[in-house]
């Protein structure tokens, strides 16, 4: 073969070869997609469907936490104690409020919603069969089976400080503002 026609042929493959990766356009284009459905699957919760599967109530105050949209979203933060200033409650992720958590996701506890949960996958939730919804507790149940309670209202612990992950350090809690 000619090596003037081989170098055309070359030059020919590689350019319908990169013709054919996605481009800057393509890649951003799939983030946003994907921050989307993110954004739906935790925005619009299914409490409906997560009462017919366990048969009962939703808390309201758990209802209530979904309404904040910015902190269902927020990812790897400490909340501090007001009361306790060596206690910072980690969050990694809230969960979304949707059937499939329950089935593939939430720990087996009886009569418990689960909301949130820790970098080390233990998860935050509430008592879901209480005579009353307000104050409703928050526990935290470790993944050796062990529960801590953290407060004794949900609305409480929302309201508490929130820092982000990458700027708390444990032992320097004087550095924040606890206003």
């Amino acid at each position: 073969m000619d090596p003037l026609v081989s170098a055309l042929v070359m030059v020919s493959v590689v350019l319908l070869l990169w013709a054919m990766l996605p481009s800057k356009d393509d890649k951003r284009r799939e983030t946003f997609e994907q921050e989307d459905w993110e954004k739906e699957f935790y925005l619009t919760p299914r409490f409906e469907d997560v009462e017919r599967h366990v048969g009962w109530k939703v808390p309201k105050a758990i209802r209530h936490l979904y309404e904040n949209q910015t902190l269902v979203l927020a990812k790897d933060f400490y909340f501090l104690d007001p009361d306790d200033p060596a206690a910072a409650w980690h969050v990694a992720r809230f969960w979304p409020a949707r059937l499939f958590m329950i089935e593939e996701v939430w720990p087996t506890y009886p009569d418990a919603f689960f909301f949130a949960m820790t970098l080390c996958h233990d998860a935050y939730f509430v008592p879901a069969r209480q005579q009353f919804d307000d104050p409703l507790p928050v526990f935290l149940l470790h993944r050796n089976g062990e529960v801590t309670k953290v407060t004794n209202s949900v609305r409480d612990f929302l309201a508490w400080q929130r820092v982000p992950a990458s700027t708390y350090h444990w032992g320097e809690e004087k550095r924040f503002s606890r206003n």
